[in-house]
């Protein structure tokens, strides 16, 4: 058995003879072909999906990588800070020992005095 076929226009015949297994794998390749597209269109979009959600990732991770170099700032000038503050505070807690020595040699010498007065 076999049937009868439509050519392209480039043939000298309109119809064109093909046997029946022919048409049929002719059939089933087409039928490939039109699920093959499916399955490119629908992967297409899923590499689509993909990417956009990548380019979000990323969008996000450039952001935060962002706010890291902008706190890493300011963590260096509040130790900065921090270290000026500490240093001060040294020097004042040298300043506060000199006035307490003063202060005891004052103490000392006050209760020496009196000490002598009394019994002189």
């Amino acid at each position: 058995m076999s049937f009868q076929v439509f050519s392209q226009k480039g043939t000298s015949d309109s119809i064109v003879v093909m046997p029946k297994s022919t048409v049929i794998k002719i059939v089933k390749d087409l039928e490939r072909y039109d699920l093959c597209k499916q399955e490119s269109l629908i992967k297409d979009s899923i590499i689509l999906d993909y990417k956009t959600v990548v380019f979000l990732k990323d969008s996000t991770i450039t952001k935060y990588k962002e706010k890291e170099v902008s706190y890493n700032k300011e963590l260096f000038f509040m130790n900065q800070i921090d270290s000026t503050r500490i240093l001060q505070l040294d020097n004042l807690n040298g300043q506060i020992k000199d006035y307490k020595k003063q202060r005891n040699i004052s103490a000392a010498v006050s209760v020496a005095l009196l000490i002598l007065s009394i019994f002189l």
